[in-house]
């Protein structure tokens, strides 16, 4: 009797199983963080309290030292008193505030005697006993004095930044209240209460929190002047000691005391020592703060301790969890292990070896004749692969000819006439695809009679290919040094009709330029405007007569256009793969940026660095998209002979009589022809001049002679 296995179900029981153990992980973590989110929140208020406390202790002397100060400064306002009193003044105040290191009495010069520039008494203990000195000794001069100076400028009390003593070196501070002149508004002079900050210090290093807690304080400027670090007391400032440690959260803590706000403060490294919370506070009345530093290490040392047994026993049940998961894993895994060989074979290719099939009456079953039918499937997709790869690359082998065939009939190697000094020209073809339809040609029909042409095929592809092949050879059959160019037009368009089922069409601009004179005839089949540069001149539009396509219309007339080319023009054709490029936006190239593009290209007249530049614009703008159609572009510039003069042309004169009788315009006909060849001057001009003479000669004879 053959025992069937458990199915899948029976291991997704395990599965759930571990999911729970996954939950009681989550749910112990989230009371490790609700536990010390709530820790967090009573040392707060704790650091609060502590914060609070600490500061109504030194609320106690900074009260007293401004009341003193305030007292005295009314008591001198409304009377004058001579050395003596000041003595006895001065020695009573020190004497009943121990808290006070020192007061002085600095006044104005001029307002206690109008012979002296200023006066002041000092009166302070030293070891135990009260001395007396005059400020006005000759050593010091009180009136440059900072405290002085502020005290004057302000008329307000001021608490001066922390100091060094210079008896005995102790760190002090002092409290500066100026009083008035009796009766008026005018200094008089300036109170100064000088406190000993030792005590303070002693205040703020006796504070036990915790076991590595302490206190500290900081000036308006954010220099540390209490601490438990020696060497940080006025020589480091918190900024300084967060560009040490590059720590933003000991920056942002400066920031905050400075600004005299209260609150606390996580951060990972304070000032000394790790993590730790900071509470801070103001001073009432001086312009310092107050920080308590709270090791969180210490803080949460509880809640850790807890942490930590509670890992220790989740691991000792996750390792008898795996050891159950790891012997069902064994019985459940090894059908799949033959399944995986299977995999392995299929995944090297190996499709005719044989699968092993399983009879395990479960899922593993149904996934073993997946893989015979898979093996089976891929044996026929591979056949066909194969075939199909075989075709295309027969397909591409054939277009990849089809290419090289095309690229070969057209002009590629430049410079094109190198032996010509009189013209230079250059043009390139990028293909939208293996094969395109674009096309262009140049070649001489005689020795000064240069004929060009740029194309663009309807369609893409081998079709458009072929048909640009036809059209190249149709125009450089067909082109002649006595027929016009767009006879030569017509004639083309009249073939390409001819047996035209697939209806394709391509825009032609052609034109046959005279390097002798540069006279430019020219022809538009339905094709783009091309872009004539004058030297020093902005490029313009050449003004042309549009036709029909060639192969539209059978029977078409073309109209010619002629223009003069001066030494230093250029001549830029180009298809609509220009002008049409996409972006991925679908935002076209269009005519203005080619204008503008050329317009940049000024300088840069060598047709060659001309196109390669256009060719960059296009590229830039387009960007990612793929290039849709394709993009061709021929410059043309000439230079004309360097014998050429023009002066002397201009200036040849010839006289003709005739009779009063307009028989005589055949004979002024056939004159003119013979001038023109005489002085190879163009058929349109001579056309020209032509039929102006007979219009002028003709108005002659019949209304400004009478006979």
């Amino acid at each position: 009797m053959r025992f069937r296995s458990r199915p899948l179900a029976f291991y997704l029981h395990s599965a759930i199983l571990t999911a729970a153990v996954l939950a009681l992980l989550i749910v112990l973590v989230s009371a490790y963080l609700t536990t010390r989110s709530i820790l967090r929140n009573n040392i707060q208020k704790e650091a609060e309290l502590l914060t609070e406390s600490i500061l109504q202790r030194v609320t106690v002397v900074e009260q007293a030292v401004v009341t003193i100060a305030g007292n005295m400064a009314t008591a001198l306002e409304e009377m004058a008193v001579t050395d003596d009193e000041h003595d006895s003044y001065l020695k009573k105040i020190v004497s009943e505030n121990p808290e006070l290191y020192g007061v002085s009495i600095a006044i104005a010069p001029k307002s206690y005697e109008p012979s002296e520039e200023c006066y002041g008494r000092y009166c302070f203990r030293k070891e135990n006993e009260i001395h007396y000195a005059y400020l006005t000794d000759g050593s010091v001069d009180i009136r440059i004095e900072d405290w002085f100076q502020i005290a004057a400028l302000t008329q307000k009390p001021i608490w001066l930044e922390p100091y060094y003593g210079q008896a005995g070196g102790a760190l002090m501070t002092s409290y500066c209240q100026p009083f008035r002149v009796p009766g008026r508004w005018d200094l008089y002079g300036v109170i100064v209460i000088d406190v000993s900050l030792e005590s303070l210090s002693s205040l703020i290093s006796g504070i036990q929190i915790l076991e590595h807690g302490y206190g500290f304080l900081v000036t308006s400027t954010g220099t540390i002047f209490v601490h438990p670090v020696k060497d940080f007391i006025m020589n480091q400032t918190l900024f300084t000691l967060a560009a040490e440690r590059n720590d933003r959260m000991v920056e942002e803590l400066g920031r905050r005391m400075l600004k005299g706000e209260k609150g606390h403060l996580f951060v990972e490294k304070d000032i000394h020592r790790p993590e730790s919370q900071v509470s801070y506070a103001p001073f009432q009345y001086a312009p310092w703060s107050l920080g308590l530093v709270l090791p969180l290490s210490e803080l949460n040392g509880d809640i850790n301790k807890l942490n930590q047994d509670m890992i220790l026993l989740s691991l000792a049940g996750l390792g008898i969890l795996f050891l159950i998961i790891r012997r069902l894993a064994r019985k459940m895994t090894q059908p799949l292990v033959q399944l995986t060989a299977t995999a392995e074979l299929l995944g090297r290719g190996e499709l005719q070896s044989p699968i092993l099939k399983l009879s395990t009456g479960d899922e593993f079953e149904t996934l073993s004749q997946a893989f015979l039918n898979m093996q089976a499937e891929l044996r026929e997709y591979i056949f066909q692969l194969t075939e199909s790869t075989a075709a295309k690359e027969r397909l591409e082998n054939e277009l990849r000819i089809a290419r090289d065939i095309q690229m070969s009939i057209i002009p590629k190697s430049f410079p094109a006439f190198p032996e010509r000094d009189d013209m230079d020209i250059y043009a390139d073809i990028r293909p939208a695809k293996a094969v395109g339809g674009d096309l262009y040609d140049f070649f001489f029909i005689d020795d000064d009679l240069l004929a060009f042409t740029l194309g663009d095929v309807s369609g893409k592809g081998v079709p458009a290919s072929l048909f640009m092949a036809v059209t190249r050879t149709l125009f450089h059959a067909t082109c002649q040094s006595d027929q016009a160019i767009n006879i030569l037009i017509e004639k083309m368009n009249e073939t390409l009709c001819a047996d035209n089922d697939a209806s394709m069409f391509v825009t032609l601009f052609a034109g046959i330029l005279n390097l002798k004179t540069g006279e430019l005839n020219y022809c538009n089949a339905g094709h783009n405007p091309p872009v004539l540069m004058r030297k020093g001149a902005e490029p313009v539009w050449v003004d042309d007569k549009h036709g029909l396509p060639l192969g539209v219309m059978d029977g078409f007339g073309y109209d010619i256009s002629t223009t003069i080319m001066q030494p230093g023009d250029q001549l830029f054709l180009y298809s609509d793969g220009v002008t049409e490029a996409e972006n991925i936006d679908k935002d076209l190239f269009e005519e203005r940026r080619l204008i503008e593009t050329l317009s940049s290209l000024r300088e840069a007249r060598d047709p060659e660095t001309q196109i390669n530049k256009v060719f960059e614009a296009v590229a830039c703008f387009v960007g990612e998209a793929e290039q849709s159609d394709d993009i061709t572009m021929l410059s043309l510039e000439y230079f004309g002979q360097e014998n050429l003069n023009t002066e002397a042309m201009v200036t040849k004169e010839k006289e003709f009589a005739f009779r009063n009788d307009l028989e005589e315009l055949n004979s002024l006909s056939e004159k003119l022809e013979i001038l023109g060849e005489e002085w190879e001057l163009p058929m349109p001009i001579v056309m020209n001049l032509n039929l102006a003479l007979e219009e002028l000669i003709t108005n002659t004879i019949f209304y400004g002679i009478q006979d």
